[in-house]
């Protein structure tokens, strides 16, 4: 049994799909500050300014702390990272493109491998945790959560050989109340 430490490279990854390869979408990236803007690995939702709606965030809580992430517009996991400025200018492509992020999607068939700061044991398959930010290392991260309404994760799994581990990785799914409708009509 040992104490898994995570770091800013403790990212959320695709870890298997039912359907060979995952869908990847690509969405724009909704302007912010350039603290805030998108990278590789992180959970990402749409915007929910009566504007920008059709855009990504990335998700985090109010905060900026260790709360629960609560929403329902998750569109899946940033395969990407946003290269502009995080306003309306693009660094990479000032003449190019819109501002788009490619995005492996919140399907149902899609499971990722999520870090954790738990105690890794069989009993916590089949269960529904928190997703929470954590600022410091700027990573998402599943966490025990304080009431039924913060469970965005349904875990799958873990690497058995981890058993008995505090932190780590866990295998898991966006509960389907967590993702947006955009991402889940195919």
């Amino acid at each position: 049994m040992a104490d898994f430490t995570h770091s800013s490279r403790s990212v959320v990854r695709v870890a298997r799909s039912n359907v060979g390869q995952p869908v990847i979408r690509h969405y724009e990236a909704s302007t912010s500050v350039s603290t805030s803007r998108i990278a590789f690995g992180q959970v990402v939702s749409f915007d929910l300014e009566s504007s920008a709606t059709h855009r990504l965030v990335r998700c985090s809580t109010g905060g900026g702390g260790q709360a629960p992430i609560l929403s329902t517009s998750i569109a899946g996991v940033s395969a990407g990272a946003d290269l502009s400025d995080g306003s309306t200018g693009d660094a990479a492509y000032p003449l190019g493109p819109k501002r788009t992020i490619p995005v492996y999607v919140a399907d149902h068939d899609t499971e990722y491998e999520f870090p954790t700061k738990i105690v890794l044991a069989s009993t916590i398959i089949g269960l529904g945790y928190e997703l929470s930010w954590d600022s410091t290392l700027s990573i998402h991260h599943v966490t025990v959560n304080s009431t039924a309404g913060d469970q965005r994760v349904f875990i799958t799994g873990f690497d058995p050989a981890r058993a008995g581990d505090t932190g780590g990785f866990v295998f898991g799914r966006f509960f389907s109340t967590a993702v947006s409708p955009i991402v889940q009509a195919r």
